[in-house]
């Protein structure tokens, strides 16, 4: 979800603190002492909120500082001590910051602080004196809750004082540490590489959603001007791509040969036969997602190209999805594209190239929701709203073949036969009432909820007991879930779950935890209909794209390359 509210850092973040290292080396005769100071009063900071105890920042630097004295044979004086509390309070701004913030601020994001530095009752802030005060709405201190971020209740506190969800902000900071603390509490973050400062790839680690050099930099990462170019050294082989050149309309996607994607250890060159189309490339296209690379799509199915670690044989037939796929790195609109082998999955299959470019990204995204998240078993009710989408098609297809009893939802009765025809049981108008409409005796074992934040309370009211509602997708819009809490408003006993295929390929995510081969085995053998709703050529992306525009793809669509 996009930002609303941007919450900085304040020390090292958007004042320099290398206008100390002056002060540290009359001190010290060294100015590398100054990085070890502000080091050392981070991690006693953070030291005294773990033992429950408390002094504020500029007091608990003065004692680092005479701690600092002592371990270095140097003895601090009353003069040290203010030079360092002045320099400290009068730090000038980076000379990005108030180009940055001025950006930032006409584009309507709301920008507050969040700093380990006490208030200045009655005198300039060190924002103030460093002229940034005008940019900020509001600026927050941890001096009010008496812990030290990145203690969490310090994050959940700002976005509670401004009225709006932690989804809704992003940490800025030039800290991992602090990025880590606002993650843990909903935010998402920023990272400013500044001098000394990088991210920690620790696995389990919540890492940055944005790693950017300065604040102008961020601001082009929240709204690039244009796709991320991300192409091979030129002087290899050459293959035929579709290049996003600009973000915009159909005109934007065209026709052009870029190098032939190299191959990488623990990564798979795949020559691509066939993809199918998602409304997110449709979202990159027009400059609307986050993330977007020139070469979109997001999955594909093909042919082993190369695979220099050996997860998959040279010619094996496999599907790819995710990844970053068309995000961070090219996507499937191309002969060829390279992706993690965690991505990967094998899919022998004697079907045409279009009928298995139906299934990764649906499919794979289907089985995981029913089969991981619900559990669902035979015998059991479902209840699948949205389920006229291609992912709720895939969905009632796959829920149906498992010998569940199927209730589906549509927007309109002309799409009731369809559902029908699919093997729904029962099928009824979707609505923001449905769980009374169903309160007729019959117990709902499991909702897979795809219209999303506007119905899944509703998708709760229906569960028997012990039973699961899964959260995977937005048909509905992103508007938050307004005043939740699951003490008032949950029954006791039923389970919410979420699942974004974005996860494919990460820690416990695998591609090969989805059985795409015996999903591909099951079309073959006529149990379940997998046919996309319309087949086009590499050369008509530009009519693809018109029909996803136009909402009249009737089911999953798929190009493939001859």
């Amino acid at each position: 979800m996009t930002p609303t509210v941007l919450v900085f850092d304040v020390n090292e973040t958007l004042l320099d603190i290398t206008a100390l290292e002056p002060v540290f080396a009359k001190i010290f005769g060294d100015a590398r002492i100054a990085r070890e100071w502000f080091g050392q009063l981070v991690t006693y900071s953070m030291t005294l909120t773990l033992s429950d105890v408390y002094t504020d920042f500029f007091t608990l630097g003065e004692a680092v500082l005479r701690m600092l004295g002592d371990i270095h044979g140097v003895q601090i004086t009353d003069d040290d001590l203010h030079a360092v509390r002045t320099g400290f309070s009068t730090m000038p701004a980076h000379e990005d910051v108030a180009t940055g913030l001025g950006q930032l601020r006409d584009k309507g994001y709301r920008l507050v602080t969040l700093t380990n530095s006490p208030p200045s009752p009655g005198g300039e802030t060190p924002l103030q004196r460093a002229g940034l005060g005008h940019f900020f709405e509001q600026e927050f201190s941890v001096d009010a809750a008496r812990v030290y971020k990145p203690a969490p209740q310090l994050y959940r506190d700002v976005a509670e004082q401004l009225g709006v969800a932690p989804s809704d902000c992003m940490m800025v900071a030039a800290h991992t540490w602090d990025t880590i603390g606002a993650q843990a509490a909903g935010f998402s973050g920023a990272l400013i590489r500044r001098s000394g400062n990088a991210s920690l790839p620790a696995p389990g680690t919540p890492q940055p959603t944005v790693v950017a050099s300065d604040l102008v930099d961020l601001v082009r990462q929240l709204h690039p001007t244009g796709p991320s170019v991300v192409r091979e050294q030129p002087g290899g082989d050459m293959m035929r791509a579709i290049v996003l050149e600009k973000f915009g309309g159909l005109e934007s996607l065209i026709y052009t040969d870029i190098p032939k994607p190299v191959p990488k250890a623990g990564e798979v060159v795949i020559e691509v036969k066939g993809f199918g189309i998602n409304h997110a490339e449709m979202h990159m296209r027009r400059g609307e997602w986050p993330e977007a690379a020139e070469v979109s799509g997001i999955e594909c199915v093909g042919i082993v190209d190369s695979c220099p670690g050996g997860e998959f044989p040279f010619g094996a037939k496999v599907a790819a999805l995710m990844g970053g796929l068309g995000r961070t790195i090219n996507g499937s609109y191309a002969e060829y594209t390279r992706v993690r082998a965690a991505n990967v999955a094998l899919i022998g299959s004697d079907l045409p190239w279009s009928q298995l470019a139906a299934l990764p990204e649906t499919y794979a995204t289907a089985w995981t929701c029913l089969f991981r998240n619900l559990a669902l078993a035979s015998g059991q009710t479902i209840v699948i709203r949205g389920a006229t989408s291609s992912f709720g098609q895939a969905a009632v297809k796959m829920a149906v073949n498992a010998g569940a009893h199927v209730i589906a939802t549509a927007r309109s009765r002309d799409r009731f036969a369809m559902l029908e025809r699919l093997g729904a049981a029962r099928v009824e108008t979707e609505s923001t009432d449905l769980a009374s409409r169903l309160a007729d005796g019959t117990p709902i074992d499991a909702v897979l909820d795809l219209v999303g934040n506007s119905t899944i309370l509703d998708s709760l009211d229906m569960l028997r007991r012990g039973g699961s509602a899964c959260l995977a997708g937005w048909l509905g819009g992103l508007d938050p879930i307004g005043d939740f809490n699951p003490l008032l408003r949950m029954a006791s006993g039923v389970n919410l779950s979420f699942f974004g295929s974005f996860v494919f390929g990460n820690p416990g995510f695998p591609l090969s935890d989805v059985p795409l081969q015996e999903i591909a085995r099951q079309v073959e053998r006529g149990e379940l209909e997998a046919q996309p709703s319309r087949v086009f050529s590499f050369d008509e992306i530009r009519d693809v794209h018109r029909v996803m525009e136009a909402g009249e793809a009737g089911g999953k669509m798929v190009v493939v390359l001859e």
